[in-house]
């Protein structure tokens, strides 16, 4: 037989905790599910109530509370029902009658719901198991903030849900699939109402034998509600007879009971746990029973043995589980208590959730803002790119107008590309030689004296220059020609070279031609170094006035401190404000510079003769 259960308080339904059993039954009657019931149907509903629990009716009608109001809410019904419960239990019933009295309200409750619940379709478990997971739900119930009261509608947290499946697994020897829960309850349900566990249940115990699944439901129902803490064999030594024996023995918070076999049948006695009890450790001795302790009472002890360390270490905290509960104020079950702190912890949970989500709206709302405010900078950063990109692209279009255009430029000015770098680098050595010659003026305007001469040796020497032009002229007339004739031969080798063998004797005739020239050339280029020899001599007499120039500027300098030389110098200074004209003449590879009284050579490399 199974015990009575144990009842932690006195008087009341609500003390009892028996909302959730009577919201089940209003919940039955409420077929249209509007969260509301006809007086009349409450009516036999309180009466069930008092003939199921034995007591006697009250004078209370139901029709007089709120009279206008022709259907109750379970919250008005409970304002009507609880006073009378209260009431009857108090003046008809002891304490010793409430165990009874909650399992005859279970009872009543579950006859009134059962018809919802067992009577669908596809349902494995008999009545008797789903009145035991209908017991288990209720203490999983969600409470309200009293945390006595549960929450309406009645629903179990998915957590819970998950620990009663593991026990289920636990009980069954198979392993625990996590993710095979989640996947049939899905992420978004975290409320589980009495029909889903039960088909979860059910779910979990298919294609298990009738014989197990009547257990693993009855050991679930005797952890929760019944509040077992623990049971199994074993071996005690007896008061009478110093004999031991091995007994079934089940402990809960209030008594130690002992059985003759695990089937709970005959039941040979059971040891009263309260708060003055104690659990004495019996160190092992060679010889005698090994794993002892005693378990220790107010009326007699109770020597009892183990078969290892382990079940011995299980069960002496499963005694001294049964004895602090007697210690506690409220007296709360051990299941129960640890079914409230996993209830404050997701409550605790949930609050830091909800903070966390305030502080990350907050957080959204500013970023929110701080995006608004981007997309308003990015929006004129985008129209100033915009107004870059079509510059940047008219900038393209006239880079490749350009582009075209040197290409053009480039093509027409290849050819002038070396004569423009000689060009240049005669340029610069013309500045250099002007910068020069402007410093030789200064000196050259001192020495008027000298001007004659070198006026001469400037006439002399641009008729020189004017003839060595004029040969300079005809020789560059020559070489392009020459050039011309040879880019004519080139041209002519390569569209006859199919025909080089009927030609052969008209190329000859061409390189023939070309040899000629090429004498001529060198005739030409005698003749120059003629003409350059001219211009020796012409240097040399430049260079012995220049020495004369050099000795009159040093007698003038001494004579300068007289009045006579400082009025000649003076005389010689005016004169050499007139600037002397230079004429530059290029010949092959070399530049003159002439002027009055001075040639000056210089070559391409840079070194020159003054």
């Amino acid at each position: 037989m199974n015990p009575a259960k144990e009842s932690t308080t006195t008087s009341g339904p609500s003390a009892l905790g028996k909302r959730a059993q009577i919201w089940h039954a209003f919940n039955a009657l409420d077929e249209q599910k509007k969260g509301e019931v006809l007086k009349s149907q409450l009516k036999v509903l309180t009466h069930n109530l008092l003939t199921g629990l034995g007591l006697p009716e009250t004078d209370d009608k139901i029709e007089a509370f709120l009279p206008l109001a022709t259907a109750l809410s379970f919250k008005d019904f409970m304002r009507f029902v609880e006073p009378i419960l209260a009431k009857a239990v108090a003046r008809f019933c002891n304490a010793d009658d409430v165990p009874i009295l909650l399992d005859r309200l279970d009872n009543v409750c579950w006859f009134i719901c059962s018809r919802t619940y067992v009577s669908q379709p596809g349902r494995t478990l008999d009545g008797d198991n789903c009145f035991k997971i209908w017991c288990v739900f209720n203490v999983l119930a969600q409470s309200g903030d009293d945390g006595e009261d549960p929450v309406v509608p009645v629903e179990i947290d998915r957590e819970e849900a998950e620990i009663l499946v593991q026990k289920v697994h636990r009980f069954i020897g198979i392993g625990y699939d996590k993710d095979g829960f989640r996947r049939h309850l899905g992420s978004e349900d975290r409320l589980l109402g009495f029909p889903q566990l039960l088909k979860l249940v059910e779910k979990y115990l298919f294609g298990v034998d009738a014989s197990v699944v009547n257990k693993v439901v009855a050991e679930i129902h005797e952890q929760y509600v019944l509040g077992v803490l623990k049971k199994g064999y074993l071996t005690k030594k007896g008061h009478f007879v110093t004999n031991w024996k091995e007994r079934w023995c089940v402990l809960t918070p209030n008594f130690l009971r002992y059985f003759v076999s695990r089937d709970e049948k005959e039941l040979k006695g059971e040891f009263r746990i309260t708060s003055k009890c104690t659990v004495e450790n019996v160190n092992d001795r060679s010889g005698s029973k090994q794993s002892k302790f005693i378990l220790k009472g107010e009326g007699k002890d109770y020597e009892v043995s183990v078969p290892d360390p382990i079940t011995k270490t299980e069960w002496v905290t499963a005694f001294n589980t049964a004895i602090s509960y007697h210690t506690q104020l409220g007296k709360e079950s051990p299941m129960k208590t640890e079914i409230r702190q996993r209830r404050l912890s997701r409550l605790a949970r949930m609050e830091r959730l909800t903070q966390e989500q305030q502080q990350k709206l907050k957080q959204k709302e500013l970023i929110d803002s701080t995006q608004q405010q981007l997309d308003q900078e990015m929006t004129k950063r985008m129209d100033a790119e915009r107004r870059m990109q079509e510059e940047e692209e008219k900038r393209l279009r006239d880079q490749e107008l350009m582009a075209r255009t040197k290409e053009e430029l480039e093509a027409v000015s290849m050819a002038r590309a070396e004569a423009e770098a000689r060009w240049a680098n005669e340029t610069a050595q013309l500045e250099r030689q002007k910068e020069h010659l402007r410093e030789m003026q200064e000196l050259h305007g001192q020495l008027s004296a000298q001007l004659e001469k070198e006026q001469k040796a400037r006439e002399q020497e641009e008729l020189s220059r004017k003839r060595q032009e004029e040969i300079i002229r005809e020789e560059v007339q020559k070489k392009r020609e020459l050039e011309e004739m040879r880019t004519a031969l080139e041209s002519l080798l390569m569209d006859e070279k199919q025909k080089r063998e009927n030609l052969e004797e008209a190329k000859l005739q061409q390189e023939a031609l070309l040899k000629q020239e090429t004498i001529r050339l060198q005739k030409l280029e005698r003749e120059r170094e003629e003409r350059e020899r001219e211009y020796q001599v012409a240097w040399e007499k430049l260079q012995l006035a220049e020495r004369e120039k050099e000795e009159a500027l040093r007698l003038l300098k001494k004579k300068k401190e007289t009045p006579f030389g400082s009025a000649l110098f003076r005389f010689v200074e005016s004169e050499a404000t007139d600037e002397v004209p230079v004429t530059p003449v290029s010949h092959r590879g070399e530049d003159f510079l002439l002027s009055e009284g001075a040639i000056i050579t210089q070559t391409k490399s840079g070194s020159g003769k003054n």
